[in-house]
């Protein structure tokens, strides 16, 4: 190292200090020792001074949106700068832990203007989405709403940072955001509690465009592909129904160590009574009394106790 150079680096220190990029370190500790014969060894002075960060944690978050509970599950992420503090180069850095995807069919959108679509990359070998934040010098961008896919093996929590340069440091930086935690699809089955047939109309969630077989205790009643946003639907006839049984429904997903069924959907199967239009009633000793309507039973057996 010769002395010219060696001579920059307390000026630079002092400059990343003036941005606040030095970390608390106290570099008075070091010394640097040069063996070229001109300089025995330099002494780097700089002011011990915490690293400022520049998101306000009152607006800076990341989460799944509420309202969704399926292997598609959109994630919202969005940060706020503290006041007085100007940066370029602004990029949402997003890791995606073991078992969860980005899906590119919903893209990355600005949650106030969901037309709006926004450039990103998404490197799936090292599973991280890159969200660029500023496409114009008028309008920052920092909102965003994406969408991941979420396998039954998927554990950890989703990671974002905040990639930027504050302007006139020429230093990249990153600060967290925050994280959001992943929770892996659970199959579902929802229908009625009762039914006077038959068979039945039920409802669920899945993987998506995963198999989803149906049954009725250890009765098999079929099977279909849940759509590509994990739901289905299926008319049912249930395993020998009679007046007043209890069925006990599962959906079923996978094999082995993957295999996944819903919570038990417990129906009873009551049929209705005949409908009767019309009732001809005659008195005791006379013809017999006459049934009109649909579903009449063939026969009636009446009788009278004489008081």
């Amino acid at each position: 190292m010769c002395k010219e150079a060696s001579s920059l680096l307390p000026r630079f220190l002092d400059n990343l200090s003036s941005f606040g990029l030095v970390e608390g370190v106290d570099y008075n500790k070091y010394s640097i020792n040069v063996a070229d014969g001109n300089i025995s060894a330099l002494t780097v002075a700089a002011p011990v001074s915490p690293k400022r960060t520049v998101l306000d944690s009152d607006g800076t978050t990341i989460y799944a949106k509420p309202a969704y509970n399926l292997p598609l599950t959109p994630l919202v992420v969005k940060y706020k700068l503290k006041p007085d503090y100007q940066v370029n180069t602004r990029k949402i850095l997003v890791s995606l832990p073991d078992g969860v995807d980005f899906t590119s069919d919903c893209g990355v959108y600005n949650t106030q203007e969901r037309s709006f679509a926004i450039g990103y990359q998404y490197d799936a070998a090292h599973k991280q989405l890159a969200i660029e934040t500023n496409h114009y010098p008028w309008y920052n961008l920092d909102s965003f709403v994406f969408t991941v896919k979420v396998s039954p093996n998927a554990h950890g929590k989703l990671a974002a940072s905040l990639q930027y340069c504050i302007v006139g440091s020429g230093v990249d930086t990153a600060e967290n955001i925050g994280t959001a935690e992943i929770a892996a699809p659970q199959i579902s089955l929802s229908g009625p509690s009762a039914t006077s047939t038959g068979e039945l109309l039920v409802r669920g969630t899945a993987i998506p465009q995963a198999l989803v077989a149906f049954y009725d205790g250890d009765t098999k009643l079929g099977e279909i592909n849940a759509n590509k946003a994990g739901s289905f639907e299926m008319m049912l006839v249930l395993s020998n129904p009679a007046p007043g049984s209890i069925h006990y429904l599962t959906a079923q997903t996978g094999s082995g160590a993957e295999k996944q069924s819903s919570p038990v959907l417990e129906i009873v199967y009551q049929p209705l009574l005949p409908k009767i239009t019309r009732l001809l009633y005659q008195s005791p000793g006379c013809n017999p009394v006459e049934l009109i309507g649909p579903n009449r039973p063939d026969w009636l057996v009446t009788s009278w106790e004489i008081i």
